[in-house]
Protein backbone atom coordinates (compact mmCIF):
# COMPACT_ATOMS: atom_id res chain seq x y z
CA UNK A 1 0.00 0.00 0.00
CA UNK A 2 1.32 3.42 -0.96
CA UNK A 3 1.62 6.14 1.72
CA UNK A 4 -1.01 8.26 -0.04
CA UNK A 5 -3.44 5.32 0.16
CA UNK A 6 -2.80 5.14 3.89
CA UNK A 7 -3.65 8.84 4.24
CA UNK A 8 -6.81 8.45 2.18
CA UNK A 9 -7.79 5.44 4.26
CA UNK A 10 -7.78 7.59 7.40
CA UNK A 11 -10.88 9.48 6.25
CA UNK A 12 -14.06 8.46 7.99
CA UNK A 13 -16.54 7.68 5.20
CA UNK A 14 -19.60 8.59 7.25
CA UNK A 15 -18.41 12.19 7.61
CA UNK A 16 -18.31 13.14 3.91
CA UNK A 17 -14.55 13.72 3.71
CA UNK A 18 -14.04 11.36 0.79
CA UNK A 19 -16.67 13.21 -1.22
CA UNK A 20 -14.91 16.54 -0.72
CA UNK A 21 -11.25 15.50 -0.66
CA UNK A 22 -11.16 12.27 -2.69
CA UNK A 23 -9.64 13.89 -5.80
CA UNK A 24 -6.97 15.65 -3.76
CA UNK A 25 -5.25 12.35 -3.03
CA UNK A 26 -4.23 12.04 -6.69
CA UNK A 27 -2.48 15.44 -6.65
CA UNK A 28 1.34 15.58 -6.58
CA UNK A 29 1.48 17.63 -3.37
CA UNK A 30 -0.52 14.97 -1.52
CA UNK A 31 1.84 12.22 -2.72
CA UNK A 32 4.80 14.33 -1.53
CA UNK A 33 3.15 14.85 1.86
CA UNK A 34 2.40 11.14 2.21
CA UNK A 35 5.99 10.21 1.26
CA UNK A 36 7.35 12.75 3.75
CA UNK A 37 5.16 11.43 6.57
CA UNK A 38 6.10 7.83 5.77
CA UNK A 39 9.81 8.75 5.83
CA UNK A 40 9.42 10.57 9.14
CA UNK A 41 7.64 7.58 10.66
CA UNK A 42 10.32 5.19 9.38
CA UNK A 43 12.97 7.47 10.91
CA UNK A 44 11.34 6.96 14.29
CA UNK A 45 9.67 10.36 14.54
CA UNK A 46 6.41 10.62 16.43
CA UNK A 47 3.41 11.49 14.29
CA UNK A 48 0.05 12.62 15.64
CA UNK A 49 -2.32 11.01 15.44
CA UNK A 50 -0.31 7.82 15.39
CA UNK A 51 -1.13 5.68 12.36
CA UNK A 52 -2.16 2.78 14.60
CA UNK A 53 -4.64 4.99 16.42
CA UNK A 54 -5.91 6.79 13.33
CA UNK A 55 -6.66 3.55 11.53
CA UNK A 56 -8.77 2.19 14.38
CA UNK A 57 -12.47 2.35 13.44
Amino acid sequence: MQPVDVLAGQLKPDRGWTEHLGNEFSQPYMQQLADFLAAEEQAGKTLFPASTIASTP
